[in-house]
């Protein structure tokens, strides 16, 4: 049959040929070949790959060639010519000849979907009557020629999906009647050009995925040119490396315009204003750019709108409400953005909707129950926002429902009975909300098609459901952080598909043998990728079947759950393993040799165990691992000298051991430690390898604790990273070598219980970082040097140094003998002896002396009054630095006055800040006084520097009093936290180490300066960053000078009304109390709870007798998850490809953990009793320990 109609087709096809060309034609064919046939022949000889004979007609010569496949012809002049090669998706390979350009009637050139290679002939440009070229789909390469210019017919090239690269032609706008231009899926770079604009019949420029810049203005000189396209339809310029602003409105182009496709470039800016003219729009897409702004309520006008794409930008505000009118919507994506408000209830009636994500954003309030009105929904994405209420059960109306995200909200209550009906559901994600209840025993049977379950991080109970195992496609099931009870289903082993089962951190027992089944029925789980079953109650000993679970099982992680019993010695069998947990367990003997199979192992949990015997050596072919570790065992042994193989580590903990042995020069070659190597507390002797220069990158070194003796060696000059060094409690000896002067990043030196001696370098006085620093019990002597860490007594310890002197007062040491009286003391015989008349000499020379001495006192009095004076600026400097005092210049004002930026080479500072005081401001002339005061007496790495000061006439004859600070360059804390024009959000660690700086300057104004100083007017906005996010306290303007009584410390004069700002003013201040140093403690208490929750203490939510404190102590025992700053929690996102579940999970747990300890120590600041609340040089040093910890059991 199919014979019989190929035949009939060949019949049909040269019947209407004869008859198209009637005699010539005939004629053609008895005469043989012609030179379009000789063009088509060298085409045909250079196919390299025809699988599916597709050009098989062509080896026919008795046929002719205008009957081959593909090819067609028509009469010109008597002859037949080729007008049209076609030969779509035939699967052939090979490369075009030049001779294509001989065709000189072709027309269309349509060769898509196949595999030709090499470089588009120049020769094409030879086609003047081509009108289609089409060449996508292939593997070309080279440039586009700049000859297709010369073919004025083109109406169509398409060259998507090649590897073209070079420039688009810029001539190519000589091809007036052009309509489509494909380009897409290339390489090709450049700008492109302005001149496609004088295309006026061009309905497609499609140039997406290509590397496309625009560096300069001009470089969008394209697009302005893009209104004289009248008839432009759409317009692809997306996934390029497009920067800038868009220099024209979209609003400008063509209003037949059906598709904008931008995404996935840098292009910055508001582009949405004036879409609404636009009225044709289908297909809006800017994903992934840098696009702020809000989204007008206008483009609720634009009815035939089916697809909008904003993810991924900075745009703000609320989502208007006048986008449920756009009723042809299909999909809507507003994700990733800094949208406001809540969830509009009108979008309930966009049913035509099957996608609306509006994940990543800042939304508040209840779902919507109207959602459930759009049942051709497959996608509710609402994750990552502060949704709170109840599910509503109107979503399990929506009959074909296939991901449900709601996590990462604020969502409570009961799981709505309705959900478990959506039979089509094949992702649920619930996790990190505060949902109550449990699952149905059913749970299985109501929801077969699900491949993903993430319930992680609620307050779910009951019992794991054995049902789960009728769902056969399930590949996550995530319960973890959860109070589940009971066993581990055995019936888990049916599921083939599991990849990912965790249910760490629940109440799951495993007190009996049979309680481990479902390890052994999990072998049957061959996919199975990573298995958390960390922080239960599991206890027993681990089956010897955990060694045959899955070979691609990368994370094993049985941390936290009371395990006891060996490591079983086959657990090298899981070749796939590139995480291994089991820290904080109950086992004993060695470590298993077999652990050296794991190659592809990058971290190892085996601390807090009570494992025994050496070190294997076999951790040494653990070439790829990173982290290590081994501490609170009982290992002894040396450290093995394999573990210098293990080139990729960065990070090795085998402290609390009982180690012996020297420390190998080895490990101190490994140069890709960078975060911690930590050796203390073993009883390792010898010296400290001259090798340790090679650790350039390190940031913690700890060898406290052990038997080590020697001099400090001077290759330490070369650990510049170093920011943590502990040597205590050895038997060092010798002096602090002058190499250390190098450690400008050190934070914590602990040099104590060693034999050093001789003086303390003055240059650690100069380490601008050092807030701990222990030298207690050595054979110190000497002057205590002044300065930085010197100068704060809770810093600093020297006890046990029974030679030092001087130093500030608190530290309680003797003065330091002078040189004279030193001289005394040696000849004290020779003075005795003296006669009386030297004696009375002597007595008229100290008179004499003493005079002089008066003297130049007063001298030196005289001038210092007039260096102080000529230090002084005058009212027209700051004029002319600040432009006048003009609006561009502002970048502040609070009470007492505004700041302005200063452009004035001042004291080596080129750009200062001005502060001028509001002199129309009751106590304003006071704060000018207070602030002179802390100028001439405070000088603190964390706090504002008062650079100068003016006290002048203004031009209209008004006093005028201002200060110039030092500017500090990177903003207010109140910016970092909660301005929505941020770059990022700060770190964990970045939030602890402004809340140790902030501490540290308080401390210092409250018991460090000659007059203590109260600031009280502590906030965000008073704490500036610097450009390495050091902390800078600002605005003294309510500065209190008090003096301590034997019974308080409030201030001794009333003078004062002001006593800080709502929300941060302590209590007490409520009923008239004088000011006092609790006071900033209990403001610094308020801004420490706002770092760590993102949340102001006059937040809407606080209502009535609700505050911050209440909040976050309520949370203290329901779970802290749900009230730390989003932009805390780490994302799957935010971690490296190689990562994986375990380290997100762990990582989640330990800052939680942390956080929990700064909030406890937040609350202990915001006490109401103001006498129970810490100070603040204690509240430093909890808050570096507490950081300590955190980096120490998992680096960021």
């Amino acid at each position: 049959m199919a014979l019989l109609s190929w035949l009939c087709s060949l019949l049909v096809s040269h019947f209407h040929v004869s008859m198209f060309f009637g005699l010539a034609f005939t004629s053609a064919i008895r005469n043989g070949s012609t030179s379009d046939e000789q063009v088509l022949l060298s085409f045909k000889s250079l196919i390299s790959y025809d699988p599916q004979g597709a050009l098989a007609s062509w080896d026919n010569r008795s046929l002719h060639f205008c009957l081959w496949k593909g090819v067609t012809c028509r009469n010109q002049l008597g002859k037949p010519r080729v007008t049209s090669l076609d030969l779509e998706s035939l699967d052939l390979g090979g490369s075009l000849p030049a001779s294509l350009g001989n065709l000189s009637f072709l027309q269309r050139l349509h060769l898509p979907q196949n595999h030709f290679q090499g470089g588009i002939p120049e020769e094409l440009g030879s086609l003047s009557n081509l009108q289609h070229l089409n060449l996508s789909f292939n593997s070309l390469h080279g440039s586009i020629p700049d000859s297709l210019s010369q073919c004025s017919l083109l109406q169509n090239i398409s060259m998507a999906n090649n590897t073209l690269s070079g420039f688009i032609p810029s001539n190519l706008s000589r091809s007036l009647s052009l309509q489509i231009l494909d380009l897409t899926n290339n390489q090709l770079g450049g700008t492109i050009p302005a001149s496609l604009g004088a295309l006026k019949d061009l309905v497609e420029l499609r140039l997406g995925n290509n590397m496309l810049e625009s560096k300069q203005d001009r470089d969008w000189d394209f697009f302005s040119s893009l209104p004289n396209c009248s008839n432009l339809r759409v317009i692809d310029i997306s996934r390029n490396m497009l920067g800038g602003v868009l220099p024209i409105s979209l609003a400008n182009l063509s209003s037949d315009l059906q598709q904008i496709l931008i995404s996935w470039n840098q292009i910055s800016g508001s582009i949405l204003q004036g879409i609404e003219k636009l009225v044709n729009l289908r297909y809006l897409d800017t994903t992934s750019n840098i696009l702020t702004g809000t989204i007008p309520s206008a483009i609720g006008s634009l009815d035939r709108l089916e697809t909008m794409r904003l993810r991924r930008n900075k745009i703000s505000g609320t989502i208007p409400s006048s986008i449920g009118n756009l009723s042809s919507l299909t999909i809507l994506s507003f994700a990733e953005n800094q949208l406001e408000g809540g969830i509009p209830p009108c979008l309930g009636n966009l049913t035509s909707l099957g996608l609306l994500s509006v994940a990543e954003n800042n939304l508040d309030g209840d779902i919507p129950p109207s959602m459930g009105s759009l049942l051709g929904l497959k996608q509710i994405l609402f994750a990552e926002n502060h949704l709170s209420g109840n599910i509503p059960d109107t979503l399990g109306n929506i009959p074909s429902l296939v991901i449900l995200e709601l996590g990462f909200n604020l969502l409570s209550g009961l799981i709505p009975s309705s959900i478990w009906n959506l039979s089509t559901l094949e992702y649920l994600d619930l996790e990190q909300n505060k949902l109550v209840g449990s699952l149905p025993a059913e749970f299985g049977v109501m929801l077969p098609r699900l491949t993903h379950i993430l319930l992680y991080n609620n307050k779910l109970h009951g019992l794991i459901p054995t049902s789960l195992s009728n769902i056969s496609a399930l590949q996550t099931f995530d319960v973890g952080s959860n109070e589940f009870s009971g066993k581990v289903p055995a019936s888990l082993g049916n599921l083939k598909n599991l990849s990912t089962l965790d249910v760490s951190d629940n109440n799951i027992e495993a007190f009996e043998s049979t309680d481990w089944e479902f390890m052994t029925a999990l072998i049957n789980c061959t996919n199975l990728k990573s298995l958390h079953l960390g922080f239960n109650d599991l206890s027993g000993t681990l089956p010897s079947s955990i060694t045959n679970l899955s070979a691609t099982l990368s994370d094993l992680t049985l941390g936290n759950s009371k395990i006891s019993g060996n490591i079983p010695m086959e657990l090298g069998n899981l070749k796939g393993l590139t995480i291994l947990v089991l820290s904080n367990n109950r086992l004993t003997n060695t470590i298993p040799h077999s652990i050296g199979s794991l190659k592809l192992l990058h971290i190892l949990y085996l601390n807090s165990n009570e494992l025994s015997g050496e070190i294997p050596t076999t951790l040494g072919n653990l070439t790829r691992m990173n982290r290590l570790y081994l501490q609170f065992n009982k290992l002894t042994g040396q450290i093995p000298l394999s573990l210098r193989n293990c080139k990729e580590i960065v990070l090795m903990v085998l402290a609390h051991n009982m180690l012996t042995g020297h420390i190998p020069k080895e490990i101190f070659t490994l140069s890709s430690i960078s975060i911690e190597l930590d050796l203390s507390y073993n009883f390792l002797t010898g010296h400290i390898p001259f090798e340790v220069g090679n650790l350039v990158n390190l940031q913690i070194l700890a060898l406290s604790n052990n038997k080590l003796t020697g001099e400090i060696p001077t290759s330490f000059s070369k650990c510049v990273e170093l920011q943590i060094l502990f040597l205590g409690n050895n038997f060092f000896y010798g002096t602090i070598p002058a190499s250390l002067s190098t450690l400008r990043g050190l934070d914590m030196l602990d040099l104590s219980q060693n034999n050093f001696s001789g003086k303390i370098p003055e240059f650690l006085e100069s380490l601008p970082l050092l807030y701990y620093f222990n030298l207690s019990f050595n054979h110190f002597e000497g002057e205590v040097p002044r300065g930085n860490v010197f100068d704060n007594v809770s810093a600093l310890s020297l006890v046990g140094n029974d030679k030092l002197c001087g130093g500030i007062p608190e530290l309680n040491l003797p003065p330091c003998p002078d040189i004279a009286t030193r001289k005394t003391n040696h000849s004290r015989s020779r003075i005795l002896v003296l006669s009386a008349t030297c004696s009375i000499v002597s007595i008229m020379l100290l008179l004499f002396l003493f005079c002089l001495r008066k003297m130049s006192s007063k001298s030196k009095s005289t001038r210092g009054h007039a260096q102080e004076e000529s230090m002084k600026t005058s009212y027209a400097q700051l004029l002319k630095a600040t432009n006048g005092f003009s609006i561009e210049n502002l970048i502040g004002s609070g009470s007492f006055g505004s700041v302005y930026i200063g452009n004035m080479n001042y004291a080596k500072h080129e750009v200062v800040a001005v502060k001028v005081l509001n002199l129309k401001r009751h106590g304003a002339l006071r704060s000018f006084e207070a602030e002179c005061r802390v100028l001439r007496n405070i000088r603190h790495r964390n706090l504002v520097k008062i650079l100068t000061s003016c006290s002048s006439i203004d031009h209209e004859g008004n006093d005028f009093k201002a200060l110039v600070f030092e500017l500090i360059p990177n903003g207010s804390l109140e910016k970092w936290l909660h301005h929505h024009d941020r770059t990022r959000s700060l770190t964990l660690v970045e939030r602890m180490n402004i809340a140790i700086d902030v501490a540290c300057a308080l401390d210092y104004l409250h018991y460090h300066v000659s007059v203590p100083i109260v600031h009280c007017d502590l906030k965000p906005s008073n704490v500036l960053l610097d450009n390495d996010l050091v902390a800078h306290v600002s605005d003294f303007g309510l500065a209190k000078f008090i003096t301590i009584t034997t019974d308080s410390s409030e201030l001794s004069t009333g003078s004062g009304t002001l006593k800080g700002t709502i929300g941060y003013a302590a209590p007490e201040y409520g009923v008239g109390n004088k000011v006092s140093i609790h006071g900033d403690i209990y403001s610094y208490g308020m801004l420490l709870l706002e770092m760590f929750t993102g949340k102001r203490p006059t937040d809407e939510i606080f209502g009535g007798s609700s505050n911050l404190p209440d909040y976050v102590k309520m949370a203290l025992s329901n779970g802290i998850m749900h009230v730390v700053d989003p932009e805390l929690i780490p994302q799957e996102h935010d971690v490296n490809a190689e990562d994986c579940c375990a380290q997100i999970d762990y990582k989640r747990r330990l800052e939680m953990e942390c956080i929990k300890s700064v909030f406890e120590v937040g609350l202990s600041c915001c006490s109401v009793l103001p006498t129970s609340r810490m100070q603040l040089g204690e509240v430093a040093s909890k808050l570096q320990a507490i950081k300590n910890v955190f980096l120490r059991s998992f680096s960021l």
